[in-house]
């Protein structure tokens, strides 16, 4: 199983390297107290989210069409 350390505030994300975060909490510390002391090496904010599934890159897209969700900036109404 995967899991992934997420920014709280840039949104960044890695996958966790599990052996390094117990040596410094140890194996028995839960995963929101894990996450609250890790820092983001891109912005330097203290705060991260554990998780299981794959953080989304970029725009949203639909799941069934893959199509870009949001605004209709750009697009010219017939």
């Amino acid at each position: 199983m995967t899991i992934y350390v997420v920014c709280g505030k840039c949104g960044r994300f890695t996958i966790a390297k599990l052996e390094e975060i117990a040596k410094h909490t140890g194996w028995r510390a839960m995963a929101a107290d894990v996450g609250r002391r890790l820092r983001c090496s891109d912005c330097g904010h203290r705060g991260a989210k554990l998780t299981t599934q794959r953080p989304q890159v970029g725009k949203a897209v639909c799941p069934r069409c893959l199509r870009p969700l949001g605004d209709r900036a750009g697009r010219d109404l017939v």
